[in-house]
Formats: C-alpha cells, sequence, structure tokens
C-alpha cells in the first residue's frame, strides 16, 4: 500500500524503497503477489528500465490468470506501452 500510494503521488524513489522492502516470498496471499509485481513492474517501467518491467507484468499476469483482479490485465496494457 505504501509502494502504491507513493506511486500514485509521484515519489518514484520512494515507491521503489518500499517495494525493495518486502520479497514476494514474504506474501501468503496469491492476490497481494499479484499486486506486488505488477507494482514492481510499475515501478521499473517508471525507471525505463524495460527488461525488469517486462518480467514483472509477466509474472503479475501469470498469477493472476483465471481470477477477477485488474493486476493480469492492467499488465498487459503496460507491456502495450512498452
Amino acid at each position: 500500500t505504501k509502494a502504491r500510494f507513493a506511486f500514485d503521488g509521484g515519489f518514484i524513489e520512494k515507491a521503489r524503497d518500499e517495494i525493495e522492502s518486502v520479497s514476494e516470498k514474504s506474501l501468503t496471499n496469491l492476490q497481494e503477489k499479484a499486486e506486488y509485481n505488477y507494482r514492481r513492474g510499475r515501478i521499473f517501467h517508471k525507471n525505463n528500465q524495460f527488461d525488469k518491467a517486462i518480467l514483472a507484468y509477466n509474472r503479475a499476469i501469470l498469477l493472476s490468470d483465471g481470477h477477477d483482479w485488474h493486476f493480469g490485465a492492467s499488465s498487459c496494457l503496460q507491456l502495450g506501452y512498452i
């Protein structure tokens, strides 16, 4: 949540610091893992780290498969922008 608020507020470095303080392995909920990867992808994308963004978006898509969360669809959209 902190990473999302920081990113949405334009504080990209703060968002990066927040997201790096968490690992996917520490998350137990599948939806949280999907969101985590989507947010990582957005941060990498904004920092022109396209290879890392693509990996994170693809992971969010994989984790979102079969669910009605927006993270997969939003990741597809962002991949189209790249």
